[in-house]
């Protein structure tokens, strides 16, 4: 496996943790938890982005 291929693997599970912060399902949210799942949607979109480049380069079909 390539670094490339370790590298996509890796923003994969980083995008499902993500994702879990994002779903979380806590009434009422705190301060604390919308600030956390407002970044994690700023990341996620970073992730997306990286891992599309990534896709390009090592040619993954998903």
């Amino acid at each position: 496996m390539d670094n490339f291929t370790a590298t996509y693997k890796q923003l994969a599970e980083q995008k499902h943790k993500l994702q879990s912060i994002i779903n979380f399902e806590g009434e009422p949210l705190t301060r604390k938890q919308k600030v956390a799942i407002k970044k994690a949607r700023q990341y996620l979109v970073e992730v997306d982005d990286w891992m599309q480049k990534l896709r390009e380069v090592i040619q993954i079909d998903n």
